[in-house]
């Protein structure tokens, strides 16, 4: 069940209030903290298990980054950075956590990445979600990001979430809005050092990793039995 969402970020710490039924529209395409962008038009995922996609312009195929796809990496945070309220990550970090990632690859081309970052032993978070603007449109967002809720569940994770400033991306794929403070292990951790902390106007998403929820709602698979490449 979907509802209208709750204050922003900013909102929450300043006490403004947006009138009931006037949700904030998205107007950029920025999704999640760290690097993460909504691919433009992307429609609606009818069928989040699908883990692979073909179309016109060629197979993608999803697997786990290696610290030798750093620079791809940073290049293609960079460019969706550049499009809206997205915060950097550097070169350093993304050879580090390289393995976090799982890249969405066209050809040898990568196109799309997002990183599965651990905020506690129960809580996981997406993070910079990013689609090469040639490769939106093609639920290649939608891919990745089902692709690490089955990972997260098989790490052990409870819950799965995003911070974002377009929740209807994910309240198509089961994610919820909930109050900034039901997530604290990020607030704490990461937001209170953020430069844009109070101010960022993103939502706080979340869904259960619970194959029950799942099922019910027609959302994933059973977790695979080893990870991908």
């Amino acid at each position: 069940m979907t509802s209208v969402p709750t204050p922003k970020f900013g909102d929450k710490f300043s006490g403004a209030r947006r009138p009931a039924g006037k949700a904030r529209r998205p107007s950029i395409s920025g999704i999640c903290e760290g690097g993460a962008t909504q691919p433009d038009g992307m429609p609606r995922p009818e069928n989040v298990s699908e883990r692979r996609s073909l179309d016109t312009r060629g197979r993608i195929t999803l697997r786990t980054a290696e610290a030798a796809d750093a620079k791809k990496l940073h290049t293609l945070i960079q460019a969706n950075r550049e499009e809206g309220h997205l915060l950097p990550r550097t070169l350093h970090e993304l050879t580090a956590h390289a393995s976090r990632f799982v890249v969405a690859v066209r050809g040898r081309r990568i196109v799309g990445c997002a990183e599965l970052a651990a905020l506690s032993a129960h809580v996981a978070e997406v993070r910079s979600l990013a689609v090469d603007v040639n490769a939106r449109g093609g639920r290649v967002g939608v891919m990745i990001v089902d692709e690490l809720r089955r990972r997260a569940r098989r790490e052990g994770f409870e819950k799965l979430c995003a911070f974002t400033h377009a929740p209807r991306y994910f309240i198509h794929m089961g994610f919820s809005i909930v109050p900034h403070l039901w997530l604290a292990e990020k607030i704490f951790t990461d937001c209170v050092k953020c430069p844009q902390f109070r101010q960022c106007g993103q939502y706080a998403m979340v869904v259960p990793l619970d194959s029950a929820f799942d099922a019910e709602r027609g959302y994933g698979v059973p977790a695979s039995p080893a990870p991908l490449g």
